[in-house]
């Protein structure tokens, strides 16, 4: 599933419930239909409305039948009211009163529709329940004093900026434990979903789980089940190395999702304790000359003392 694929689903649920708020006043408005009284003042309001439509306002004509028309929707009132109906009930109640459930106002996307997407999106990702670090988090004076964090920083915040055409397409982050490169990468997620971009965040031992729950499940089955990693706008793969490697299976199907991704340019961004030497050793150079890639990745070094000592 893509991102407008989720924007789609939302859309359809939206106008299901406008669909059953109408339902749910016609049905109330048709039993009332029923009931003799109802129905002849009913058609004697309608006839009257057509004839109000013939004269001009202001006119003598117009607002003597004005006048009838309030008469006939007091006692139309009246009769409901007999009837054990509520006057709030004969009008739809939908969930959002700036749109009408309909997801859009004077042709822009409403904030009901807007916020039902990024929740989505959030719940696609995997991280409905994770609070994600973002920018302003960051202690500006540890950033300053260190300058490849300060230039990761700014990269960082250039391709939130300019995303989805931002350039380079995908980032690297190399460096030990502790260095800020998960903190950044979470910065730069909850920014991207914030802007209503699919945005799916794995470390590779979880991505390496699934790819292996796949192994027993038909194609279409597979398909359904990789699609985020393969879709998603921005894919995170964080913590590349800590996973256990099977040469084959493992490799292969890391090459599969990164170089998929980059022949549909979409965009990764890795984090990995590993230098790079040591990915080629362990990856081999297949899947490093597309981690690596020079065309569309970035490599950023991240170096200094760590971050989680003395918080």
């Amino acid at each position: 599933m893509n991102r407008q694929e989720i924007v789609n689903s939302e859309k359809i649920k939206l106008s299901q419930k406008r669909t059953n708020a109408l339902l749910k006043t016609n049905n109330v408005f048709n039993s009332l239909l029923k009931n003799k009284d109802f129905y002849e003042i009913e058609q004697e309001l309608r006839k009257t409305t057509a004839e109000l439509s013939k004269f001009e306002i202001g006119t003598k004509e117009e607002q003597e039948l004005r006048k009838k028309y309030k008469q006939i929707q007091k006692k139309k009132e009246q009769i409901i009211e007999k009837l054990g109906v509520r006057l709030e009930d004969l009008t739809p109640k939908f969930e959002c009163p700036l749109c009408n459930d309909m997801g859009f106002v004077n042709g822009n996307i409403c904030k009901c529709l807007q916020k039902n997407v990024q929740q989505r999106l959030k719940q696609e990702s995997g991280l409905a329940n994770n609070k994600l670090h973002s920018f302003k988090e960051s202690n500006n004076q540890i950033v300053s004093q260190n300058e490849t964090l300060t230039k990761a920083y700014k990269i960082a915040q250039q391709f939130v900026n300019t995303f989805p055409n931002n350039n380079p397409k995908n980032l690297v982050f190399v460096g030990n434990v502790g260095k800020g490169k998960t903190f950044l990468a979470e910065c730069i997620a909850n920014e991207i979903m914030q802007k209503n971009f699919y945005v799916v965040y794995v470390t590779t031992f979880e991505l390496n789980n699934l790819v292996i729950k796949t192994m027993d499940l038909f194609a279409d089955n597979r398909d359904e089940l990789l699609s985020p990693l393969l879709e998603c706008d921005l894919l995170i793969i964080d913590d590349l190395g800590t996973e256990p490697v099977y040469k084959k299976f493992s490799i292969d199907n890391l090459y599969t999702i990164i170089n998929q991704r980059q022949l549909k340019n979409l965009s990764t961004i890795i984090s990995t304790n590993l230098t790079p030497q040591m990915i080629r050793d362990n990856y081999g150079d297949r899947l490093f000359s597309r981690i690596f890639n020079k065309q569309n990745t970035l490599p950023i070094l991240f170096e200094g003392k760590d971050l989680r000592i003395n918080k």
